[in-house]
């Protein structure tokens, strides 16, 4: 049921696949630069059939002439180029890849959703497992193995809460908000279109890892709703809570969402069953998903339905009886 993100989030080995100075408006430098700053938390290789040295060190034609498999690809390459590189790489061991680049499929466009069947072709034949296309990278921070194209993710600090997004550019806003008032982060994904890994993939992961103790989700669209069920129930038996934010509920959410990385919105009432069987706790902003995170960091469970108050203000009483009936809270006390 579920795909295998291990060789993505702990590769031993990664190849920057278009390895340039200036190329991808200064990516592969940045991501080198991080993995640099990390000490190298993987054996890297630099891949680029027109360079023979870069930042000194060797640059390699292809997957085939490295000196060993690679765990991981991080190819900032353009899209067109894509398939036909990945597939080489699978030839010669490859296990995992990350794709920056969008055109496959995004927004009805009809070439790029051909060139997105040739990899899901790919990833079925070889057991190649993909994140992205259309994302901004990922984080793994016990390893500190940053594959993000951009410096200003280095003060991230660890911790417990790992972190998955289909918005690429929400991400990293998300990311330093959440640092500012205090949360630390396990594994941090911009998963993109989905493509092969996707939502429920990442939370299995989350799941199983020793360092991750909450799971924080903004989700577009639901692929695997079976997949993403089981997830959600392996999460709830672990005592690891996922807190969600949901777009699309309105009808232009749906559309906005479905344009941009081609997800399809689930269906919000079915969606809101789901959450309330298997504990999956649902935000409605990006500040309430923050300080969810920070109250359920804390590790105290409650252990009733029972919800106590205290207040100063008559109107307020009024406000936290009311929520309680909303919650089915019958027990509510209120003391000021």
């Amino acid at each position: 049921m579920f795909h295998s993100a291990e060789p993505f989030f702990r590769p031993k080995t990664v190849a920057i696949v278009g390895a340039s100075e200036s190329g991808g408006a200064g990516w592969p430098r940045a991501i080198y630069q991080n993995l640099e700053f990390a000490d190298f938390p993987a054996e890297v290789y630099l891949i680029n059939p027109r360079r023979e040295e870069l930042w000194g060190r060797k640059v390699y034609p292809d997957f085939a002439s490295l000196p060993e498999p690679i765990d991981l690809a991080l190819t900032i390459i353009p899209a067109e180029f894509i398939p036909d590189i990945l597939r080489e790489g699978a030839d010669n061991g490859l296990k995992s890849a990350l794709i920056y680049a969008a055109r496959f499929g995004e927004g009805g466009d009809e070439v790029g959703a051909k060139r997105a069947d040739q990899l899901r072709d790919l990833c079925d034949e070889t057991g190649l497992v993909v994140c992205g296309p259309n994302c901004m990278g990922a984080m793994a921070f016990p390893s500190n193995s940053l594959f993000y194209p951009a410096t200003r993710i280095r003060g991230l600090p660890v911790g417990s809460t790992g972190v998955v997004f289909q918005s690429g550019g929400t991400f990293m806003f998300w990311l330093q908000r959440a640092a500012e008032r205090g949360l630390g982060f396990s594994y941090a994904v911009s998963s993109g279109n989905e493509l092969n890994l996707d939502l429920a993939d990442y939370i299995n992961f989350l799941v199983d890892d020793e360092d991750t103790k909450m799971i924080a989700c903004m989700v577009e669209g639901i692929r695997r709703p079976d997949a993403f069920i089981e997830a959600a129930r392996r999460a709830l038996e672990a005592k690891k809570p996922i807190v969600m934010i949901k777009v699309g509920r309105s009808d232009a959410g749906k559309e906005a969402a479905e344009s941009h990385t081609g997800a399809l919105a689930s269906d919000d009432t079915v969606l809101q069953a789901v959450c309330q069987k298997y504990g999956v706790i649902r935000c409605y902003s990006l500040d309430e998903m923050i300080e969810t995170c920070l109250v359920l960091n804390q590790r105290r469970w409650p252990k009733g339905p029972n919800i106590g108050m205290a207040g100063f203000s008559g109107g307020g009483k009024g406000l936290f009886l009311d929520y309680s009936a909303d919650e089915g809270c019958l027990n509510g006390a209120f003391v000021g």
